[in-house]
Formats: structure tokens, sequence, C-alpha cells
């Protein structure tokens, strides 16, 4: 997995809450998990774009696994309950190399300017079972960046 050794100019987001992934032969694969638009129209537009809605692929061994959930928010696309993401990230596979969701867990790069931390308490309980090397995320722009917590890379590649 030495393949894995991102660097921050390697990961960009896209409207928020999507990776854009370069493997060492430089050729450009585009994953989106995205809550603000229409994944289908996306890939009908963009032929080279691999669209992950509670989906995986695989690239160079790696395996990417993509989500575009968040709780409740302003009524916004692919919303859901506290009780429907806690059997959503239940089912998440245990063998995820890289992690990209709308939205962050909770705690972890999901500060608010108003102090708020507000991301998904079911993803971070999920996330203790299924380790990824690296979750990358967006949807909170304000708290855009980097940690590392639990030997796992998080990344808000949200734009301000």
């Amino acid at each position: 997995m030495e393949h894995l050794r991102f660097h921050q100019k390697d990961i960009r987001g896209l409207n928020g809450g999507g990776l854009m992934y370069y493997n060492y032969h430089a050729t450009a694969k585009k994953l989106i998990a995205d809550g603000h638009l229409t994944g289908y129209n996306i890939v009908e537009k963009y032929n080279k774009i691999t669209y992950l809605q509670d989906s995986h692929c695989i690239i160079d061994g790696v395996k990417f696994y993509g989500s575009p959930w968040t709780p409740e928010f302003n009524d916004w696309a692919f919303n859901s309950t506290p009780e429907e993401l806690e059997k959503l990230w239940e089912d998440l596979p245990n063998d995820i190399d890289v992690l990209i969701t709308h939205g962050p867990p909770k705690g972890i790069l999901d500060k608010t300017l108003t102090g708020l931390h507000v991301g998904d308490p079911a993803l971070l309980q999920a996330l203790d079972r299924v380790r990824p090397k690296i979750h990358a995320f967006g949807h909170i722009h304000e708290a855009n960046g980097t940690a590392l917590k639990n030997g796992i890379q998080f990344v808000n590649a949200s734009s301000c």
C-alpha cells in the first residue's frame, strides 16, 4: 500500500465532498460521493467518472468506497435520520482503504463557524470498526483541512 501515501495536493474537493485520485502513472480517475449534484447526471456528462453511491471500486489494488449520506440538514438531498444512518454505516465493508463521504464524522473537522460539531456520530462509531487508511469528505467548508486520528488520515476537502 505504498501508493496510499497521498499528499494534500493530490486531494481536491469537488463541490465540497469529492476526491480526485491520481495514481503514480498519472492517469486520473475521478470519484465522487456528493450530496449536492445528481451523480447519474455527472456520469452522463463526464464519461471518465466512476460515481460511488453506497458502492466501491478498486484502482491499482486500492479499495475506494463512497457514500453521500449526511444527517438531516435544510432538507438537502441525501439526508437521513440518525436511525437510518446508523443502519447504513453498519453495512460498510470492513476492507475499505479509502472512504469517501459527503459529510464528516462527529468531532473530526466538523466544527461550524458557530462552534457546533455537526458531524455524524454513527459514522464515527463505524470508523472504529472499518478503520480505512484515509477518510475524505467535505460538507463543512469552514472546517477544511486534515487530521490524523487513531491511524486514519482524515481530509476535509471542502473549499472555502
